[in-house]
């Protein structure tokens, strides 16, 4: 059993950095934390950024989760080390956010042509995500956003 919980932020002190554990509300689940350096500027942040990977978006809460990186963005980092693919800098946060808002994106404009969800799993994969690594995960997602977004 832990001995010390969190709900938004627990910083510590060590002898040669200043470390700071975090959580901005659940966005890939309900309790995404981060683990930040701010004095190296690095900032791990499991699967909230997945760099040349498809997120999985099935258990939790895209529109939050596009909020969190929007915070997340303001934050002094230099260097992100996701919870898959390679490490990176900042400018995958912004890649996230693009990527999660595309997925909305395709899903609304299927709804308002009137189509259903069934045909998100024809959807064409953008030229940017073809050679991210967990392709299935892109229709996979599609099909969850079209069937549990209002």
């Amino acid at each position: 059993m832990p001995t010390e919980t969190f709900e938004s932020k627990w910083s510590f002190q060590g002898t040669a950095r200043e470390v700071q554990c975090h959580t901005l509300g659940g966005g890939h689940t309900a309790s995404d934390s981060l683990l930040y350096l701010p004095n190296e500027r690095i900032c791990f942040v499991g699967d909230l950024i997945a760099i040349q990977n498809h997120m999985l978006v099935v258990d939790g809460d895209i529109h939050y989760w596009i909020s969190i990186l929007e915070k997340l963005n303001q934050w002094d980092i230099d260097t992100i080390v996701p919870g898959h693919g390679p490490v990176g800098g900042k400018q995958w946060i912004s890649q996230a956010q693009v990527y999660l808002q595309h997925l909305l994106d395709q899903v609304n404009t299927l709804k308002q042509e009137g189509r259903s969800t069934k045909e998100l799993s024809s959807t064409v994969m953008p030229e940017a995500y073809q050679e991210w690594s967990a392709k299935e995960l892109y229709t996979k997602n599609l099909q969850h956003l079209g069937e549990n977004i209002s």
